[in-house]
């Protein structure tokens, strides 16, 4: 596919697509690939989605986000402009727009991802940035996700240094969380990057971070974990990064420390073990396939390429319902329940994309999905 500057209205209509509520990415080109373009879409969306809630911006509003970018400073990119980094173009569930504010020449090369504990220790600290300068002579970006702790030290550490870093956020641009990194995000914006897939205007909330976490690795030709317990969301994002095929390390920590717990449990699982600097450098151009003991990974391929409608992304109807009775409210991998089902994996996909769009099924990391809860109330 050849990208090139969109036409405003053209743009309008994409980012109309992609802010209604409930689509998501994977809705998004699933919507794109059925029926041809934006336009279309828009057009028969209200006879896909049956749930109330279901709100497509107007054309006012769109215009209002596009020109307070342009106000703000910020750039906004989507998916099908040259701008866009081609890292994120390889996943399954790219982001449709990114709010950028800094420098764009950021995204055209593959970086390390450095994630950790927000309580992170002191010697985590002293670790990181040893790390980044070791670094600093690759010249490849470092992308952290600026909370507290492991991200907050990834980001200073690259600062102090010279060390180009991109930080990608949880909600709209200008809504920094914490808080006190508020100075952080704007010095980086000025030396650096900062992107969101969100709206401007959203407030960062919980179920953001999981698809930040995604953008982090999906923009790394390896993750980096720095201490985490085994609940932490830099789990979630070695495990995003395995799937997309990145290289995982995992710094080990004390046994009884359990901030290192998770991190400990990722090299049980056939994470590379991270000591230094080096131990990167000189995996950058190994060829060796992601762990895939406690990850999956998928095929890659261009999934996304927008060229005539297709009545065969159209599921049948019986296949709704008996995705319903499969379906339950432990996490399922896509591929076993189209094996189940002795239907074709592309039918499955398109049909659960409907089912979402509807509120019938809930999406888990692993390409897997679940039953909404009220299901089984």
């Amino acid at each position: 596919m050849v990208f090139q500057p969109l036409p405003f209205e053209l743009k309008l209509d994409y980012l109309r697509l992609s802010r209604t509520e409930h689509v998501g990415s994977i809705g998004f080109f699933y919507l794109l690939k059925r029926f041809g373009s934006p336009k279309e879409a828009l057009k028969k969306l209200p006879a896909i989605i049956t749930r109330k809630d279901t709100r497509i911006p107007s054309i006012e509003e769109i215009s209002r986000e596009i020109l307070l970018h342009e106000k703000k400073g910020f750039q906004l990119i989507s998916y099908f402009q040259p701008e866009y980094p081609s890292a994120l173009r390889e996943l399954r569930d790219p982001p449709p727009f990114l709010s950028t504010y800094g420098d764009l020449n950021l995204l055209q090369e593959k970086g390390v991802g450095m994630v950790g504990s927000r309580s992170a220790s002191q010697a985590s600290e002293v670790f990181v940035h040893k790390l980044v300068l070791g670094l600093k002579a690759e010249g490849y970006p470092i992308i952290s996700g600026l909370a507290r702790g492991i991200d907050t030290w990834v980001h200073q550490a690259c600062l102090e240094n010279n060390v180009p870093t991109i930080a990608v956020v949880a909600g709209g641009l200008g809504n920094v969380y914490p808080l006190e990194n508020k100075q952080l995000y704007e010095t980086i914006g000025q030396k650096g990057l900062v992107l969101s897939e969100d709206p401007l205007g959203s407030v960062p909330q919980a179920s953001l971070f999981p698809k930040r976490n995604r953008i982090i690795s999906g923009l790394s030709w390896a993750v980096a974990v720095i201490e985490a317990g085994v609940k932490s969301g830099a789990l979630l994002t070695a495990k995003y990064g395995a799937e997309q095929g990145r290289t995982v390390f995992a710094a080990p920590g004390h046994p009884l420390d359990l901030r290192c717990k998770g991190s400990n449990q990722l090299l049980k699982e056939g994470a590379l073990f991270l000591e230094s600097a080096q131990d990167i450098i000189q995996e950058r151009f190994q060829q060796r396939p992601a762990p895939n003991t406690l990850f999956s990974a998928h095929e890659d391929g261009d999934e996304y390429e927008i060229d005539e409608p297709s009545s065969d992304l159209c599921p049948q109807a019986d296949l709704f319902q008996q995705l319903q009775q499969a379906l339950s409210f432990i996490p399922t991998s896509i591929p076993e329940i189209a094996l189940h089902l002795k239907a074709s994996e592309l039918q499955v996909r398109n049909a659960l994309v409907e089912m979402e769009l509807n509120g019938q099924v809930i999406r888990y990391p692993g390409d897997c999905v679940m039953a909404p809860a009220q299901e089984f109330a």
